[in-house]
């Protein structure tokens, strides 16, 4: 099938494809939108939100039509880094529920979900 293009499609830790110029990996490349906290899908158009209770631990995150009827949708991420100075690594936490999006069973292990 094609990856990345139906609501409801989990995410999961995949090798990194991070050719620019390959179109058959535009899945693996994710827009931030700072306005609103969006992570939408370069392939798709879809972004990821939590399957389930919005706002409950332990729920899958998956692919979802781009929400903005509501001020605090399950769509929406902030970008939380340990040092503010330093960019380059922190958590994707959910504002709505204040939790992490995390590597669900076996952390970096390629095709778990996410």
């Amino acid at each position: 099938g094609d990856p990345g293009v139906r609501v409801g499609n989990s995410l999961r830790l995949q090798p990194c494809e991070l050719d620019e110029n390959d179109p058959e990996h535009a899945e693996h490349r994710w827009v931030f939108f700072e306005e609103n906290g969006w992570l939408r899908n370069q392939h798709s158009g879809l972004c990821i939100g939590v399957q389930g209770n919005p706002g409950t631990e332990q729920e899958n995150l998956v692919l979802e039509e781009c929400d903005i009827t509501t001020e605090f949708v399950d769509q929406s991420w902030d970008f939380v880094e340990p040092a503010p100075q330093k960019r380059t690594r922190g958590f994707m936490k959910n504002p709505l529920s204040a939790f992490c999006a995390n590597a669900y069973r076996n952390p970096g292990r390629i095709g778990e979900v996410v």
